[in-house]
């Protein structure tokens, strides 16, 4: 790497485009590589250079990462979009989509692609509206996910589980005018409570799918997956940015979402 490519990457940093660790991990590389980077006595090994050289070129050539407002905007124009949490927490992506966008189609990708357990993200007072009970009184999952009951739409599904019929129960759990005698259980879709406070409460994919909804204008509500390797592997940062290119996808982070919702809201 020349020294204009070591001046990129202090750029991409100093202007608040990306984090350091953001940056460190869509190359490839351990979160705390490039604390140093912004000092003179940063000193790189050959190898920390030639992935940030090659993170560099290809995002030249396809630019993934994205801003929240980026997000946000996605979010707004119908589009799936995938958000990253903290390499100290679940340090996982999960495709999103807002709920009232949430196509067959959409869930189809999702299963295909994403393979992990596709959830509806709900803002609490929609959970109590709809009267879902918590699929554990005694919640002992390490990230405290607040999963309730499963549920199907009670009419205009089949099996419940093909995409359509996945699809179907979605649009009526978001559905003002819909409540809890249009649904049965237990069912093929997971909703998921996002506590109250969003993203500023508690750091996870739930809260911010809810959050980017909002802030886009739409149903405070999303649908999630979390993203797998083909081997079976949770898909980290480097993964991450080869399957939004591969897909035509924009990246966020929750961290960033945080840092705007602590400017804007």
């Amino acid at each position: 790497m020349n020294t204009s490519s070591i001046t990129r990457v202090r750029e991409l940093v100093t202007s608040g485009v990306m984090t350091k660790a953001g940056l460190a991990r869509a190359a490839g590389l351990h979160a705390n590589t490039l604390r140093d980077c912004t000092e003179d006595t940063w000193n790189p090994t050959a190898e920390t250079l030639a992935k940030l050289e090659g993170f560099l070129v290809a995002n030249d050539e396809r630019p993934v990462l994205a801003s929240i407002e980026e997000i946000i905007d996605e979010a707004r124009n119908g589009r799936m979009y995938i958000l990253v949490d903290d390499e100290d927490r679940e340090n996982e992506g999960d495709l999103i989509i807002p709920a009232q966008m949430a196509t067959p189609q959409a869930i189809n990708f999702m299963a295909t692609h994403g393979r992990g357990l596709i959830c509806l993200a709900l803002a609490k007072a929609r959970v109590d509206h709809l009267n879902l009970q918590p699929m554990s009184r005694n919640n002992k999952e390490s990230m405290q996910t607040a999963f309730t009951i499963s549920i199907e739409a009670k009419e205009g599904v089949t099996t419940g589980i093909s995409a359509a019929d996945r699809a179907r129960t979605i649009s009526v759990a978001i559905d003002a005018a819909k409540g809890p005698d249009d649904l049965v259980t237990p069912g093929h879709v997971f909703p998921l409570m996002a506590r109250e406070g969003g993203t500023l409460v508690r750091a996870g994919h739930t809260e911010a799918a809810v959050d980017i909804s909002r802030l886009a204008g739409l149903n405070p509500s999303g649908v999630i997956c979390e993203i797998m390797n083909e081997d079976g592997t949770m898909a980290r940062l480097d993964d991450l940015v080869t399957f939004a290119r591969r897909h035509d996808l924009k990246i966020g982070t929750i961290r960033d979402l945080i840092a705007y919702r602590m400017r804007n809201d």
